[in-house]
């Protein structure tokens, strides 16, 4: 397809159609890949975030608590949310569906015919959404990220209120 729509008068041969089909196939292994990619890195987030979790609980018991240890408390938990908000993502459709499989053996097409109709149909679709449902998993495993990394900014920050009196008042 051309830019303005309509269908483009280059003609390619089987093998040239193959080729197409094996580059379009390797594409969305690659992207498949980087999908599960951020589904691994979303469930690291989440045993990380369970872990920081607890250990603020525990400490919790031991010092009094002000509002930075809270508020880095609530950005954990808030990251770990994000997290399974990523991981929660949509199915992803890689392959032909079974009536897909159906019809092409009850028209009995030829291999052209299926390769222009996988290259200029099927492929596109599912790319297309393979990589909106992977996109947008990022942005979530990301938004989890940022709101790690504020919960450690926070933590520290309340750890450092909640002790420096007492360093200041030993060290002078």
């Amino acid at each position: 397809m051309s830019d303005d729509g309509e269908s483009s008068d280059l003609e390619f041969d089987d093998e040239a159609l193959r080729l197409l089909r094996e580059d379009a196939g390797k594409t969305v292994d690659r992207l498949i890949q980087k999908h599960d990619a951020h589904q691994k890195k979303a469930v690291q987030m989440i045993q990380v975030n369970g872990v920081v979790i607890s250990l603020l609980l525990a400490a919790g018991t031991q010092i009094s608590l002000n509002v930075l240890l809270i508020l880095g408390g609530v950005a954990f938990l808030g990251s770990a949310l994000l997290s399974g908000w990523a991981l929660r993502g949509r199915k992803i459709d890689v392959g032909l569906a079974p009536e897909q499989v159906t019809a092409h053996i009850q028209h009995e097409i030829s291999e052209t015919q299926y390769l222009r109709w996988y290259l200029e149909g099927f492929y596109s679709d599912a790319f297309n959404d393979l990589n909106s449902k992977t996109n947008t998993r990022a942005r979530r495993v990301q938004f989890s990220v940022y709101a790690f990394l504020g919960g450690l900014v926070l933590t520290a920050s309340g750890i450092i209120i909640q002790f420096a009196p007492k360093i200041q008042g030993n060290v002078w």
